[in-house]
């Protein structure tokens, strides 16, 4: 027998020992998915699933909260609005940024929309509906003055 040929056990021990942990990795992959997506067909939240935002929102991880509420289509005002709010009003605080950059540079138009994007930010935490994201939308609003 040649010693560089491994044996067919040894070949089917490392299939198997491969299949186990692509299995494991299928396996965690698919309750992260499921971890988020339970209660979306139904129309209801369920714990774990605003757990998962929560987790988003209170760490002002506002683009992975965004990536999330898109991905898994909840849009249901009633239930995620509060996110939503904090999502938007992170988004128009990341056109400001951008706009003021751009302004700094010279680009025609830049300071309108800058200022377009800054007088939002003010409205938004002036006019906040969910008093949880009041004091979110008060440093955006705080940071552009």
């Amino acid at each position: 027998m040649n010693k560089g040929t491994p044996s067919a056990g040894k070949l089917i021990g490392k299939l198997v020992l491969l299949g186990v942990i692509v299995l494991f990795a299928v396996l965690g992959i698919m309750v992260d998915y499921y971890e988020v997506r339970d209660g979306v067909l139904d129309g209801t939240a369920n714990a774990d699933q605003l757990r998962w935002l929560d987790r988003n929102y209170y760490d002002g991880n506002y683009a992975q909260l965004y990536e999330t509420l898109t991905l898994y289509e909840l849009y249901d005002e009633s239930v995620y609005g509060q996110y939503w709010e904090a999502v938007n009003a992170s988004q128009d605080y990341e056109d400001y940024l951008l706009w003021t950059a751009a302004a700094e540079r010279g680009f025609e138009g830049a300071t309108e929309k800058a200022e377009a994007f800054r007088e939002e930010i003010l409205q938004n935490a002036e006019n906040c509906r969910y008093s949880f994201n009041q004091t979110i939308l008060d440093e955006f609003a705080e940071k552009a003055q």
